[in-house]
């Protein structure tokens, strides 16, 4: 999923906008910067007080959230795309973070 919304992202932007491509990468590597560093912290969390409580979190806050943050997407000012995007790294991070744990436990 977060490989193709960034890749997504950057063609939508470039086409529909008129972002530079520049820009558009530049918004990109913002928020994966966001979502790189989230990461570690929620995986450490879900460690705590457990993985499926911090999954099912994200979910609902990707359901809850995606269309107002499409929404920013869509707006042509390049902050509010900017703000959009790592709201959508964060959701991201929320949601994936925890799998790696939950999929592959420490033990058996």
């Amino acid at each position: 999923m977060t490989f193709g919304t960034y890749i997504f992202t950057a063609t939508y932007l470039h086409h529909y906008f008129n972002f530079s491509l520049s820009l558009a990468t530049l918004i990109i590597t913002v928020s994966l910067m966001v979502d790189a560093s989230l990461e570690p912290f929620i995986a450490i969390l879900a460690d705590r007080i457990g993985y499926l409580r911090i999954i099912k979190f994200g979910i609902l806050s990707l359901l809850l959230f995606s269309i107002p943050i499409f929404f920013l997407l869509s707006a042509s000012d390049w902050v509010l795309v900017t703000f959009g995007m790592v709201l959508m790294s964060i959701l991201i991070a929320i949601t994936y973070a925890p799998l790696n744990g939950f999929f592959v436990p420490s033990s058996i």
